[in-house]
């Protein structure tokens, strides 16, 4: 039987902006900050962008399948927007359209009488179409390989902070089990295991929740690293490392540096909501050092031992002060 290749249809916009990182890394924070840029539309979280390649990494999907039907979701998410269908009004959610500083721009679009003016319009503004998504970094070149004009911000936080925040979120056993975890699993001897812990599957299963976090925030940090080392000098200069500790400590910076990145500037709403999130001159050591201490009481030696050594590496990246082990 033939096995018939997806076509890889022509693009409903050349731009795409995301906010990438893993969970727990302060995205939603910053996705909040671009959205008050001009010409950027407010992020929308759509499942299948990422999914889509993390299934293309279990060679469940081809790279031609993956390409072809990521392409078509981002369109579809992207159109959906721009014509004023599936708007998230639920004010909670970070990701609603109320908390857009444009929202009147968006009620219009319910309006608009053709789609495809809508489109055209949207393009001839070159507004960028803004997505959020988790942990697609070691999957990057994927999204170079289907998109004209890429910008990616990677935000990254200090790896205790993350493990921790994982830990308290449940993740060391709602994989598979909890019917709202929505990260795809494989089956391994009738267990379910997340997509990124294939490797040490077997280890997984027989680990108790706090050593499975520690794992899992290892191998992200280990398969970010690869997929970066992965893709050209070019392609590099299109991702945006934005460091969760500078954005509470100096988010003035932080902006100067976006605005440099992305080529448009912020809009006067900006300040309003980095008053509001009460960022300026915040600083998390002495929270890290505590989650420390309390994963070294609780999770296995070996493991904390390998998430210290990456906190040094990560420290040492940004220029931060050393969590002390107890």
């Amino acid at each position: 039987m033939q096995r018939h290749i997806l076509y890889l249809k022509e693009a409903a916009s050349p731009r795409l902006l995301l906010v990438d990182g893993m969970g727990r890394s302060g995205k939603f924070l910053a996705a909040k900050l671009i959205s008050h840029f001009s010409k950027v539309e407010y992020f929308i979280y759509h499942p299948a962008i990422e999914h889509i390649p993390y299934l293309q990494y279990l060679d469940i999907l081809t790279e031609p399948a993956a390409k072809a039907f990521l392409r078509m979701q981002i369109d579809i998410a992207l159109t959906d927007r721009i014509a004023g269908r599936t708007f998230n009004l639920r004010e909670e959610d970070a990701s609603s359209l109320l908390h857009a500083p444009d929202f009147d721009m968006y009620k219009e679009r319910m309006n608009h009488p053709d789609i495809a003016s809508a489109v055209a319009a949207f393009n001839s503004e070159k507004r960028s179409p803004f997505f959020i998504t988790h942990e697609i970094l070691p999957h990057i070149s994927l999204f170079f390989a289907i998109t004209e004009d890429l910008k990616v911000v990677e935000t990254v936080r200090h790896p205790v902070d993350m493990a921790f925040s994982w830990f308290n979120r449940g993740w060391g056993e709602r994989f598979g089990h909890d019917p709202l975890a929505f990260v795809p699993t494989i089956e391994h001897d009738g267990h379910p295991v997340p997509w990124f812990a294939e490797a040490f599957a077997v280890d997984y299963i027989k680990s108790t929740p706090i050593d499975r976090v520690l794992m899992f925030v290892l191998e992200l940090i280990k398969l970010c690293e690869r997929g970066l080392s992965s893709i050209s000098d070019e392609q590099r200069s299109c991702i945006h490392m934005l460091p969760y500790e500078y954005v509470l400590m100096n988010p003035d910076g932080e902006i100067d540096k976006l605005t440099d990145f992305l080529g448009v500037q912020p809009l006067k709403t900006l300040e309003g909501l980095i008053v509001s999130e009460n960022l300026r001159g915040k600083s998390t050591i002495a929270t890290t050092q505590e989650k420390l201490k309390h994963m070294q009481e609780r999770a296995a030696p070996r493991l904390v031992s390998q998430l210290i050594e990456a906190g040094r590496k990560y420290e040492r990246l940004y220029g931060l002060d050393p969590v002390t082990p107890q």
